[in-house]
């Protein structure tokens, strides 16, 4: 079978197009994920997890939109200084046009934590989980939140699926060490009160 030169040079074109968009347009659709959840939950070493770890954050941090990214990094900057209200202000406009963008809700949960919002952030929390199942940073942020209010059975229950995706987590085994011991000592408080 023979290819002319202008057609083959299109099919180049056209690949090298696509390879461009797959690495722009990332989020939790990556096809990337994949392989680095698997070297994620394999991996023996802190260093290299944490390495891949970070590499799964830049993948769900990219859009695909520069206008969007660009708003998620201004907005994250301004919760980190303590705008909170600017903060939520930016992210609420990218959820609003990218509303199946896992990260955009993830900082949206994380902003109305830290604003003491709870119950908003939780729906956040679900929103984010719904779109990437594997987001362990969610994950966290819920156990968190369920630890806060004293559901520690369920916080324990979200910690030990983080673990699950991400063994060598060294703070949520901190967490799930922290919760096993309240676990007990309130069902040790609780008999002794019988």
């Amino acid at each position: 079978m023979k290819i002319s030169k202008r057609f083959g040079g299109l099919i180049i074109i056209s690949l090298f197009l696509l390879l461009i968009s797959t690495n722009l347009h990332a989020d939790q659709n990556n096809s990337s994920l994949k392989s680095l959840f698997k070297k994620l939950h394999q991996t023996n070493s802190i260093r290299q997890a944490k390495t891949v770890e970070v590499e799964i954050m830049r993948l769900w941090n990219l859009s695909g939109n520069k206008d969007i990214d660009q708003r998620m990094n201004l907005s994250d900057a301004a919760m980190r200084s303590g705008s909170f209200g600017k903060a939520l202000d930016m992210v609420t406009t990218v959820i609003q046009e990218m509303p199946k963008f896992s990260e955009g809700w993830n900082l949206h949960a994380t902003i109305l934590f830290f604003m003491g919002r709870y119950d908003e952030s939780m729906e956040s929390v679900g929103k984010t989980l719904t779109l990437e199942p594997r987001h362990f940073g969610a994950m966290i942020g819920k156990g968190d939140m369920l630890a806060r209010q004293g559901k520690l059975i369920e916080a324990r229950s979200m910690f030990q699926t983080v673990i699950k995706i991400y063994p060598l987590h060294t703070r949520v085994i901190q967490r799930l060490e922290r919760i096993k011991v309240l676990i007990k000592t309130k069902s040790d408080s609780y008999a002794w009160a019988i």
